[in-house]
């Protein structure tokens, strides 16, 4: 490989200039303290030693990346293969390694690229239709904090990405998920960025086909110390005081996210989560009467044509549709993309 800048690669010389104009994403697998010493300009870390536990933190499959590494670092010591041969291996598209070696520290400091300390930058992306449609959102947000529920919120990535940007509003968040094993990386990934304080309240619960929602425990046991809860109630049950018929459109949500969730009963219950004035977005999968695609199997996992719209609407004759249109998401599945909001002085 021809070098320039003394012993640096020319891949490298490249790579860095990529990362520092944000172009290019940069995974330093360091140890923590290590990188908070110094680290690249516009790199994220996540030790070697936690990858294993945090593949959800990591970049979208077919988006490349780099690897910031040492010699003998190793997701799996048994494997044997550096940390970036061991992720290509895994599936993730690697466009190469930067050796973090003494040279490279010497240049990246001469470039005024070296940075200390904690990096709240992210390396996943969040739903592309959801990231299209917030600034839409924020357009008419007249308020500097706003709270953001999401159901079925995953391992919360976009909820921290909705904290983690620029913006002239700060979100104070809720995550709700069936899973107990979502909760836990969404705890673990706020917690990363330091945005805990950023949490409201995060539930493993789940609606039954009657609307009925049930909640569990940290250990995905039935939590006995509450009832069966309606959405409204359980919107009072995140509530940060106690509620009264005045203050319960405090308690409602600027924004509700759905994203690869469906229940329709929820979605004729919009209403009830919606301070006034408040947004629904909501993007999951549809039958488009075009692609054909396996999973997820069975109609209560797809919409049909326009029928989010008809069930939000029936919530409420203040509920009106911003957005309604087919999108499709990394692996070419098509997606219902509806944003509603909750218009009080609709006619």
């Amino acid at each position: 490989m021809e070098k320039v800048a003394g012993l640096i690669s020319k891949d490298t010389v490249r790579w860095v200039s990529f990362i520092a104009q944000g172009r290019l994403k940069c995974l330093d697998v360091r140890p923590r303290k290590e990188f908070q010493i110094r680290h690249l300009y516009g790199s994220v870390n996540i030790p070697s030693t936690s990858i294993a536990g945090c593949w959800f933190q990591l970049p979208a499959k077919q988006e490349g990346f780099v690897v910031l590494e040492q010699d003998g670092t190793y997701i799996d010591d048994e494997e044997g293969d550096s940390c970036s041969e061991q992720l290509r291996q895994k599936g993730w598209k690697i466009e190469g390694s930067i050796r973090a070696n003494t040279e490279f520290w010497q240049w990246i400091e001469q470039k005024g690229l070296i940075e200390q300390g904690e990096s709240k930058r992210l390396l996943f992306e969040p739903s592309p239709h959801f990231k299209e449609t917030i600034p839409v959102i924020e357009e008419s947000l007249s308020k500097s904090e706003a709270r953001a529920l999401d159901i079925g919120c995953g391992s919360g990535r976009d909820l921290a990405w909705l904290c983690s940007r620029e913006s002239k509003i700060r979100y104070k968040v809720t995550g709700v998920d069936a899973e107990k094993r979502a909760i836990y990386r969404f705890s673990s990934l706020f917690e990363t960025l330091g945005y805990e304080d950023r949490i409201e309240h995060r539930q493993i619960a789940k609606m039954d086909p009657v609307g009925k929602w049930k909640c569990y425990n940290i250990e995905g046991k039935r939590d006995t110390n509450i009832p069966e809860l309606s959405t409204l109630d359980l919107v009072k049950l995140f509530g940060t005081f106690s509620v009264t018929e005045s203050s319960l459109q405090d308690e409602k949500y600027d924004l509700v996210v759905q994203i690869r969730f469906l229940h329709r009963l929820l979605l004729t219950q919009t209403d009830q989560l919606l301070c006034d004035n408040g947004f629904l977005f909501l993007c999951t999968f549809v039958n488009d009467g075009i692609h054909d695609y396996e999973y997820p199997k069975g109609q209560e996992h797809r919409l049909e044509l326009g029928e989010a719209a008809q069930l939000v609407r029936s919530s409420s004759p203040s509920m009106k549709i911003l957005k309604e249109e087919i999108g499709f998401i990394e692996d070419g599945r098509p997606v219902q993309v509806l944003l509603a909001q909750k218009q009080v002085n609709a006619p």
